[in-house]
This record gives C-alpha cells, sequence and structure tokens, in this order.
C-alpha cells in the first residue's frame, strides 16, 4: 500500500531525527516491555479460553449423553461382553496366489 506524498515526507523527517541515547533506550525499553506484556496476556488468555472451552465442550456433551441414555463403549460391558467382535466373512476363500500378486 504506498503512502500519500505528504505522509510519506513526514514519516521521513521523523525517521531521520537523531534521539538522544536515554530517548532511544527509553524506546527500546518501552518496545521490550510491552512485548513481554503481550505475550503474557496472550498466554494467559488462551490458556484460560481453551480451558473453558473444553470444559463446556465435553461438559455438555456427557450430560446430553446422559439425558438421552446414550451409553458410550457400551458394547464392552455388561452381560453381552465377548471375547470378539469380528466377525467371520461367509463365503470368501481367499487365493493365496492372488492375495500375494496384489503386492
Amino acid at each position: 500500500m504506498e503512502l500519500p506524498r505528504p505522509i510519506e515526507r513526514v514519516l521521513d523527517r521523523v525517521r531521520s531525527i537523531e534521539l538522544p541515547r536515554p530517548v532511544l533506550r527509553l524506546v527500546e525499553r518501552i518496545q521490550m516491555w510491552s512485548e513481554r506484556v503481550g505475550i503474557a496476556i496472550q498466554r494467559v488468555v488462551l490458556t484460560v479460553m481453551l480451558t473453558l472451552i473444553y470444559t463446556i465442550g465435553v461438559g455438555l456433551t456427557r450430560l446430553y449423553a446422559r439425558m438421552v441414555s446414550r451409553q458410550h463403549l457400551g458394547l464392552y460391558e455388561g452381560p453381552n461382553a465377548a471375547a470378539t467382535y469380528w466377525k467371520d466373512a461367509e463365503g470368501y476363500t481367499p487365493d493365496r496366489e492372488q492375495l500375494h500378486k496384489q503386492f
């Protein structure tokens, strides 16, 4: 994005000003501390927000599942539990030669 000519001239003048060393150090320290404060605030906000979102999401999902009497992973518990849930394919007899040719 190009800046209009008058603004460019003003910025060039400001950049060309040589500030005394103590003022430059002060500006650098302000920049450094503002960056540190920004990063700290970012970490806190992200941690709080992600924790809230996760807690609300998982909590609401669990409450909903209880309300509609859903039992997640209910196959693996109770009297219907089986040693395996694999079903044999009926009518399928693979030819070993044909299986080896696939690779």
